[in-house]
C-alpha cells in the first residue's frame, strides 16, 4: 500500500448471468474476517449467507490487492462480445468504494488472481444460512391433467414482508437433488427499490409447469418447506373455472 492511500476494509467479487449455467452470486469477505455470500443460480448456496473467513487469508488477499494498485485500475475493462457474464470487483477503504468491472478480457491479469483468492477463501467458509425476509407460510402444491392430457403442476405460498415494493420468484433450482420425485425450487426475493410505504404486506409466490415426472413433493430452498403434491380433480377444475367466470369484474 502506498502512503497516501488508505487501508482497504473490505473486498466483494460477483458473478453474473450468462444464457448457459454460468453461477450466479456475490461474496463479501471483510479485513476482520466477517463474511457474507448471495447466490442466485447455479450454486451450491441460494440465498443468503454468513461466516468468517481466516483473517491471515484475508490479510493476504488485501496485501496482495494493495500490491496490484487496484484502486488505480480503470473503471471496466470489455470486449465486444455477447453472451458472456459480468466480473466485478469492488474495494472499499474508509474514504472510498471502487468497483472494476471486466466482461470477455483478460487483462488486467491480476483481476482474475484476485477473484480466484476470493473463491478459495470463501470455499473455506462454515457458512450459516439467514432467514430471508418474507418467510414463506400456506404453501401448497397440486397437480392437474388439462385438456390436452399435459400434468400441470402448480405451486403457491403467500410471503409476509415489513414494506410495500417487495416481489417473489419461484425457480427451478439447478441442479436438482438425487430424489427424482421432489422438486426443487428457489424462493428468490426481490426488494423494492427507493422509498417505499412501512406497510406490512402480503405477496403471493407461485409456480406452474407442465411436465411429465410425478412429482411426489415440492422443497422451497433455502429454508423449507417440503410441500406433499396433491392430486386436483376434474370436479374440482371444473367448479374452480365456473366459480371464475361467475365472480363479478372487481
Amino acid at each position: 500500500m502506498y502512503d497516501n492511500e488508505p487501508p482497504i476494509v473490505s473486498v466483494t467479487l460477483q458473478r453474473g448471468a450468462c444464457h448457459g449455467a454460468c453461477p450466479v452470486y456475490e461474496v463479501s469477505l471483510a479485513a476482520g474476517g466477517a463474511a457474507t455470500w448471495h447466490g442466485e443460480r447455479f450454486v451450491d448456496r441460494i440465498g443468503d449467507y454468513r461466516g468468517r473467513a481466516d483473517r491471515n487469508d484475508v490479510g493476504k488477499l488485501i496485501r496482495f490487492l494493495e500490491r496490484t494498485g487496484f484502486l488505480g485500475w480503470e473503471p471496466e475493462y470489455v470486449a465486444d462480445v455477447s453472451d458472456l457474464p459480468n466480473y466485478l470487483l469492488t474495494v472499499v477503504t474508509g474514504e472510498q468504494r471502487r468497483t472494476v468491472r471486466q466482461y470477455g478480457v483478460d487483462e488486467p491479469a491480476d483481476f482474475w488472481v484476485i477473484a480466484t483468492l476470493v473463491d478459495r477463501i470463501a470455499e473455506t467458509v462454515d457458512w450459516t444460512a439467514v432467514a430471508p425476509a418474507g418467510q414463506g407460510r400456506e404453501w401448497t402444491a397440486t397437480r392437474r391433467q388439462d385438456a390436452g392430457g399435459a400434468s400441470v403442476l402448480s405451486v403457491h405460498g403467500t410471503c409476509l414482508f415489513p414494506t410495500l415494493g417487495y416481489s417473489v420468484e419461484l425457480r427451478r433450482h439447478e441442479p436438482q437433488g438425487i430424489n427424482p420425485f421432489d422438486l426443487l425450487l428457489d424462493r428468490i426475493v426481490h426488494p423494492p427499490t427507493g422509498l417505499v410505504p412501512q406497510v406490512v404486506t402480503e405477496v403471493e409466490a407461485a409456480y406452474h409447469d407442465v411436465t411429465e415426472v410425478e412429482y411426489r413433493t415440492v422443497t422451497i430452498r433455502p429454508d423449507g418447506p417440503s410441500v406433499r403434491v396433491g392430486n386436483l380433480r376434474e370436479d374440482q377444475v371444473a367448479t374452480d373455472a365456473s366459480a371464475s367466470r361467475a365472480a363479478p369484474d372487481r
